[in-house]
């Protein structure tokens, strides 16, 4: 298995998402300030790697920061991920369907593409 070098730094490395809250304000600040954007409109969704704050998404309009002196690409393509699940309407999973940028696509050869994970050949079962 092939692993990404963008988030994975030692075995333990601990990389969380969740929606921050108000005492998150002067960390969410910082992360604007360090990406030279205005602050994210809330709700907010976080990364936190290592306890570190790396990134975070808007949930209301999809803005996102992220610390530029930290490789995020991988955080910052979770969080987008993770931000369509929490914003769709689960009344509409259908419609969910068809406005994602996954479409035509098998979601588990999606994400084993996008994050180039490897399964074993046949011949080594």
């Amino acid at each position: 298995m092939t692993t990404s070098p963008e988030i994975t730094t030692s075995p333990g490395t601990i990389l969380a998402l969740r929606v921050a809250g108000r005492d998150d304000q002067s960390v969410l600040l910082r992360l604007a300030a360090l990406d030279d954007a205005p602050p994210l409109d809330s709700p907010v969704l976080l990364a936190l790697l290592d306890g570190a704050a790396t990134a975070a998404v808007s949930l209301r309009d999809g803005r996102v920061v992220a610390d530029p002196f930290r490789p995020t690409a991988d955080i910052v393509r979770l969080l987008a991920l993770r931000a369509r699940q929490l914003t769709r309407d689960p009344r509409s999973p259908a419609a969910d369907r068809r406005h994602s940028s996954w479409r035509g696509r098998h979601p588990v050869r999606a994400l084993k593409r996008v994050f180039e994970i490897r399964s074993p050949s046949r011949q080594a079962l």
